[in-house]
């Protein structure tokens, strides 16, 4: 059910991409034609409300994908010990602004300088 409506606002902005296209070109023709004016207004304004409405389609897919993929994992943040000797090791919740080797403190250990050595998404459990 999930794939099939990310597929279907997929589709419909490519559809409605493609239909803004042909009306948009269908109008600048009337327009260099000089035959009828109100046709090619007509064709201008469909060709812009399709544009209009594929963008719209397009952000709510990648709306939909942003929280799909938030919503599956829990990013971690492993922090060490930068003496080779001390196997001090924490992990944490990822907060903005972490990255790796990013100084993070000092060791209650050794006192020496915490880094922070990985960053990695473990799966949630799902039920």
């Amino acid at each position: 059910m999930r794939k099939s409506k990310s597929f279907i606002l997929l589709f419909l902005s490519i559809i409605f991409s493609l239909l803004s296209f042909t009306f948009l070109t269908l109008g600048l023709i009337e327009f260099q034609k000089r035959t009828n004016l109100q046709i090619s207004l007509d064709y201008l304004a469909s060709g812009i409300l399709c544009l209009i409405l594929s963008f719209i389609l397009a952000y709510q897919h990648k709306r939909y994908l942003q929280f799909r993929l938030t919503s599956k994992y829990l990013s971690i943040t492993v922090i060490k010990c930068m003496n080779k000797d001390c196997n001090f090791k924490e992990e944490r919740e990822f907060k903005k602004g972490d990255y790796v080797f990013k100084e993070v403190g000092l060791c209650p250990k050794c006192n020496n300088k915490l880094v922070i050595a990985s960053i990695y998404a473990r799966p949630l459990k799902t039920r």
